[in-house]
């Protein structure tokens, strides 16, 4: 429940920025809701344990992208179909949900290995 609350915080938080009117709490609220159904999907035969951080340095590149993709994916896909609202443009819009998802995974792929602390990194400058 506090998933799909921060969602709806979030979503709500960039519509008043960006005038969208609902559009981005709607996608994010659906995002939270998928989220579990998700990582239950992924999730590995001994299950997730609780300390882990869900990054590419802990669980796998290929886990991690595989993650990120269903949920990005899920959220463009809501998205831009909320902001089209027909489906007369479909295929149009299913390119854009595609290509949209694959930029913005290859982005969030790039943060996490460019912004993420490794900790052979964290121990060569302690020690």
């Amino acid at each position: 429940a506090l998933q799909l609350v921060l969602g709806f915080i979030t979503g709500i938080t960039i519509d008043m920025f960006s005038d969208t009117g609902g559009l981005h709490a709607a996608a994010t609220v659906a995002l939270a809701f998928a989220r579990p159904y998700v990582l239950r999907l992924l999730s590995p035969r001994d299950g997730y344990e609780s300390e882990v951080q869900l990054s590419p340095q802990s669980l796998g590149v290929r886990w991690f992208t595989t993650y990120t993709f269903l949920l990005t994916l899920l959220h463009h896909f809501v998205l831009f179909y909320l902001e089209i609202f027909r489906f007369s443009e479909f295929f149009i819009t299913l390119f854009k949900v595609l290509l949209n998802t694959g930029v913005s995974v290859l982005l969030m792929l790039m943060g996490q290995y460019l912004f993420s602390r490794s900790s052979n990194r964290n121990e060569r400058i302690i020690g």
